[in-house]
């Protein structure tokens, strides 16, 4: 029998409501917080809240079929009120001459009241629960009957934890959560709320962390072959990228397994790293995998790093080829093997795999990567991003990763030249003078909606003016067509053949073509600045000036503001945190970004600080050093699922 059922008011209907919400202990329902708290404040202007005693007999009409209206008078702050409350006739019995009520509501005239919300006991704060189908009157019923048993829930943070931070012990926190005296209660509610949420999602981070890189081996490298790839490389490496190296070949030659974000700004050159990282773990004997997000970005980096390694790669237009490629790969003839998806399906087996590097790695989902770890016990992990991650969303999203930042871009580069305009035919004229002048040229067309239909037709329309407007050849890409229809048209672009590409969001992440010098963005105001600047990064990589062309007619303030901000910002990391800033991070991440923490009370922008507490406090508690902290939070830790 559920210990449900001896609380007052719940039988089998009510129980099956609480259940429903994932209530099935007294301990659940204490602690089912309150969605969010409304603060009631004595006030009398147009929107009012006030208390008041009604001095006039109610009356109900009904002036049409499912519409009640109550009038009554009441008397407040010596002043007379006629309220009107509609659709609210269950409460006509309630409503008495001499009955104290609060009321809410808008006042017109200076005395009349609309009321949207009537109590018989004024609060200042009242709790909203998210209950369901289970009417509100059950529910605290029963949640006052509960509070009896509050002794049965033990203390969840450890006494150290509630000294330093001055936090109210977990029976506080019930009694205020569900019936808070005032709007300073709430206060210290929500500090305790907020922390111990915060840091129970950094245990869980910093637990899969340690546990990810406990069972590692240490890989014997011979770095000599390192430098040597590093020595005979036509340009000097950065500091940062020199550094990255460093980072890297330290986690594969100890005994913890790497999980490591490779993160810098478009053309920082973090290939050159990831192909130093390959060469170290090949030295040592092992296998590299090489997942990118789209087939197009696959034969890119297959191109590259053919020139330097016995590799491979999986792809669509090589069907013929995969079963012999399947047997090298497992007998352990092929040092690199490049793909998409493809690469952790279930046929694919690798003879000694010691390294995964995921280009973009936002784009490949938690099964994903867990299916392709499976299939190796020495799954180092090389997660590289062109997206750089705001410094202050680090610890939030990629707490259970160690995070290496290139800050520094290839000596060499000329900043590009960045500018808004309102028409695309403000940019025929610059478009034509650098096709004449033997450069090339992207058109990026925006996604309007979550349709392919509309997307595709958009880029129709601006490769039908395109091709009215100037006499270039001029070539289209977009999502809809097939592998081979892809591969042939970026051939056709990176062969010059073709001088102009319009394209839809395809070629955002890595698509190198040096001799691109102009990016051109339709609808620029609906893509986020990390998106635009991705788009702005595909151009500036050859000896010459290069232009990205904004093209908005938006009249919204907070577009011009972003855009704005894209033409004066270089810097990909300074565009993050103010995209973070401007959009939120709901929409900076996108509808593709999956497993973004959602928390109940902390706010990952506001509550930033109290992030960093509960990160420094995760990792003290997880890796032992507060050993009598560990304990405390052991239940927890003990249910995390490793992914």
């Amino acid at each position: 029998m559920s210990e449900l059922l001896k609380l007052d008011g719940i039988g089998p209907k009510s129980l099956s409501k609480l259940n429903s919400m994932g209530i099935h202990k007294i301990s659940e329902l204490l602690l089912y917080y309150p969605r969010k708290f409304k603060y009631y404040d004595i006030s009398y202007d147009e929107n009012c809240c006030m208390v008041g005693k009604i001095i006039t007999q109610p009356m109900i009409k009904y002036p049409r079929r499912n519409l009640s209206r109550i009038t009554f008078s009441i008397v407040s702050n010596e002043i007379i009120y006629e309220c009107v409350l509609f659709n609210r006739q269950f409460l006509i019995n309630s409503l008495k001459i001499g009955v104290e009520v609060n009321v809410t509501g808008t006042i017109k005239n200076g005395n009349q009241v609309t009321v949207s919300e009537l109590f018989f006991d004024y609060r200042p704060v009242r709790c909203i629960y998210d209950l369901k189908d289970i009417p509100k009157s059950v529910f605290t019923k029963a949640l006052r009957s509960a509070l009896k048993y509050i002794d049965i829930i033990p203390e969840s943070l450890s006494t150290n934890t509630i000294s330093e931070y001055k936090l109210i012990g977990l029976k506080d926190m019930i009694r205020i959560a569900h019936y808070p005296k005032d709007i300073n209660e709430i206060k210290h509610f929500l500090r305790r709320a907020k922390y111990e949420e915060l840091l129970k999602y950094q245990l869980m981070l910093k637990y899969r962390k340690n546990e990810y890189e406990r069972d590692g081996v240490a890989l014997n490298i011979d770095e000599q072959k390192v430098d040597e790839f590093v020595d005979n490389l036509s340009f000097k490496l950065t500091d940062s990228q020199t550094n990255a190296i460093s980072d890297i070949v330290n986690d594969l030659s100890s005994k913890k397994t790497m999980n490591r974000l490779l993160q810098g700004d478009v053309g920082s050159g973090k290939t050159v790293i990831a192909m130093a990282a390959s060469i170290a773990v090949i030295s040592a004997g092992y296998q590299v995998a090489f997942m990118a997000p789209t087939e197009v970005l696959a034969e890119q980096h297959f191109a590259k790093l053919k020139r330097h390694f016995n590799v491979e790669i999986l792809s669509s237009s090589r069907k013929k080829e995969r079963a012999d490629i399947l047997g090298r790969l497992a007998k352990g003839s092929i040092d690199i093997i490049v793909g998409t998806h493809a690469l952790f399906q279930e046929d694919v087996i690798y003879n000694n795999l010691g390294l995964v590097i995921t280009d973009e790695q936002h784009r490949f989902g938690v099964e994903q990567r867990k299916k392709l770890r499976a299939k190796s016990k020495v799954a180092n992990v090389l997660y590289m991003s062109a997206t750089p991650i705001p410094r202050t969303l680090s610890i939030t999203l990629f707490g259970d990763m160690d995070i290496t930042s290139i800050t520094e871009l290839p000596q060499g580069r000329k900043e590009i030249d960045t500018r808004i305009v309102k028409d695309i035919t403000d940019v025929f004229l610059p478009l034509t003078d650098e096709i004449e002048n033997g450069r090339q040229a992207y058109i990026v067309t925006a996604l309007i909606e979550e349709s392919e239909k509309i997307d595709l037709d958009n880029a129709y329309r601006v490769y039908d003016s395109v091709k009215s407007n100037v006499t270039s050849s001029v070539g289209l890409l977009h999502g809809r067509m097939t592998h081979e229809e892809k591969n042939e048209v970026m051939t056709k672009f990176k062969t010059g053949e073709t001088s102009i590409l319009v394209s839809t969001t395809v070629v955002e992440v890595g698509v190198d073509v040096q001799n691109a010098s102009m990016m051109i963005i339709i609808d620029a105001h609906r893509f986020g600045l990390s998106q635009l600047h991705q788009l702005r990064g595909r151009v500036g990589r050859g000896e010459y000036q290069s232009y990205c062309y904004l093209v908005s007619n938006s009249k919204q303030e907070k577009a011009s503001e972003r855009l704005n901000v894209i033409a004066n910002t270089s810097d990909g990391f300074e565009l993050s945190e103010a995209d973070l800033r401007l959009r939120g991070p709901g929409d900076f991440f996108g509808v593709r970004q999956s497993g973004f923490p959602i928390f109940k009370f902390a706010d990952i922008m506001d509550d930033m600080k109290i992030m960093r507490f509960a990160s420094e406090d995760a990792s003290k508690i997880v890796y032992n050093i507060n050993k009598s902290e560990y304990k405390v939070y052991k239940d927890f830790l003990d249910k995390i699922v490793i992914t």
